[in-house]
């Protein structure tokens, strides 16, 4: 009994150590940070070891021995092998950037940082368990195996950081948000729909406040995630959507297997192109459950022209107008005396399109070779040689091959661009390491894919090749 009883106690003090939210792991941290902030809008983590590693920056002449003797002076300080994870409050201005940033770090030895700090002329304040440094608009905290940096405009770190300690410690977020931060890739980016659009830049100034809660209850616990990778000859760009049911079922992207657009985007080898294949009536029914009155602000801010089309097509008005299919491929060279290729124009009427869009016909026809206007579509050619013709077809190459089958594609064929690259300044010059560009997306998430014309070496080894090259370059420029 004894013996039992020894063992209970051991078995609770082990689980009772497990479930400590004071030393949980980062996605434990933010995941619970995520559940008690409803100002957080955007959220993820930066794997960068993994971008040391495939940036080759340890070798970096000069400058990677430098980098190297920085980071090692945080090894013994901080887990070098975690990713950083982060939170973005909002609001979210384009200009001045997020309300507030938070970031969350690994500690293996907190005496060891809190030292380090201090080295580096931060003062020291202990609130409890909880050691905390302030610069200006940084903050720092640290807590057993967790550090937290808090960026943000007049503030008191003193007050702040212990309230995020505690925001840590409660419950985790919903199972969509775990899976997020738990996602394998170099950068991970996630949203919540309905906290940005609450929040940030997205929300109408002009929607109704029935209309504005309406859309935060569809919107609600929906999140998309993004995760950057760089690979092995590419960059790969892939988003995923975790959408509550009322959410998914408006959801407008429509496949087409058989890709019927491009029967009518003409011929030829394209060098970069677009397809959409939306179902409106699904984008009409969710803005006329959740927020009818966006309709209106819609016309307004797309001004007049807009706003008499849009009434035209009645409690309709993008259905009627629109089928949902709209193309356009460029194709052929440029002309002699313009830096226009040609290109070629499709787009899908709805019942009433053709009396809207008709005028369009004879505008079109003043700088397109080819204009045909049918009671269901629109179609334009700036070159009889790349307009439909019996027996031919669009020649897409083996990365395109996707064109026009989900219901939004889109690539750009930068080699066959020829671009000169003496043209090119900055980072502009990056230009001249892709080979294409592609772009899929459906109901589900996004892929965008940036291939590299050289295939046998990671891609971001290769842009900071390139960028150490240019610097080189400037300083040369620079010292003669």
């Amino acid at each position: 009994m004894k013996n039992l009883c020894l063992l209970l106690l051991a078995g609770a003090l082990v689980l009772g150590s497990c479930g400590d939210p004071t030393n949980r792991t980062l996605e434990d941290n933010l995941s619970a940070y995520l559940q008690a902030n409803d100002k957080a809008v955007v959220f993820g983590k930066v794997d960068i070891n993994q971008l040391k590693q495939k940036g080759g920056i340890a070798n970096i002449p000069i400058y990677g021995p430098i980098i190297g003797e920085v980071l090692k002076g945080y090894q013994n300080s901080l887990n070098m092998d975690a990713p950083v994870f982060f939170a973005m409050e909002g609001p979210i201005d384009l200009n001045k950037g997020p309300g507030g940033l938070v970031m969350f770090a690994q500690v293996k030895d907190k005496d060891s940082l809190v030292k380090k700090l201090t080295q580096q002329g931060f003062d020291v304040n202990e609130q409890g368990d909880i050691s905390i440094m302030q610069d200006g608009d940084m903050g720092i905290g640290i807590r057993n195996n967790l550090a937290i940096v808090a960026v943000r405009e007049k503030f008191e770190a003193k007050t702040l950081l212990p309230q995020l300690f505690e925001q840590c410690t409660g419950d985790l977020s919903v199972d969509a948000v775990n899976e997020m931060l738990n996602t394998k890739s170099d950068i991970v980016l996630g949203v919540d729909i309905d906290h940005l659009f609450e929040q940030s830049m997205t929300t109408m100034p002009g929607l109704a406040a029935a209309d504005k809660k309406k859309m935060n209850e569809v919107l609600d616990d929906s999140y998309t995630c993004t995760g950057l990778t760089f690979e092995t000859g590419a960059v790969r760009i892939s988003s995923k959507n975790y959408f509550n049911e009322a959410l998914q079922k408006f959801m407008f992207f429509k496949r087409d297997p058989s890709a019927k657009i491009l029967k009518n985007l003409g011929t030829g080898n394209p060098k970069m192109g677009i397809a959409m294949n939306l179902d409106l009536t699904k984008l009409e029914q969710f803005l006329n459950e959740n927020a009818p009155g966006a309709m209106g602000e819609l016309s307004r801010n797309l001004g007049s022209g807009a706003t008499i089309a849009l009434a035209t097509g009645g409690d309709k008005p993008f259905s009627s107008l629109l089928s949902g299919e709209i193309g356009a491929v460029v194709v052929g060279e440029p002309h002699a005396l313009s830096e226009v290729k040609d290109f070629n124009l499709f787009v899908g009427l709805g019942p009433k399109g053709k009396a809207i869009f008709g005028g369009f016909e004879g505008m079109l026809s003043l700088f397109m070779k080819k204009v045909v206007l049918t009671n269901r579509s629109l179609s334009a050619y700036s070159s009889d040689t790349y307009a439909p013709k019996p027996g031919k077809k669009m020649a897409l190459g083996s990365d395109f091959s996707f064109f026009g089958k989900k219901g939004m594609t889109a690539f750009v064929d930068m080699k066959a661009l020829n671009i000169d690259p003496t043209t090119l300044r900055g980072e502009e010059k990056l230009l001249t390491l892709v080979k294409n560009v592609t772009m899929e997306m459906d109901n589900d998430g996004m892929t965008i894919m940036v291939r590299a014309k050289d295939p046998g070496k990671n891609a971001l080894k290769q842009i900071v090749d390139l960028l150490l090259k240019e610097l080189g370059n400037e300083l040369q420029n620079l010292s003669l």
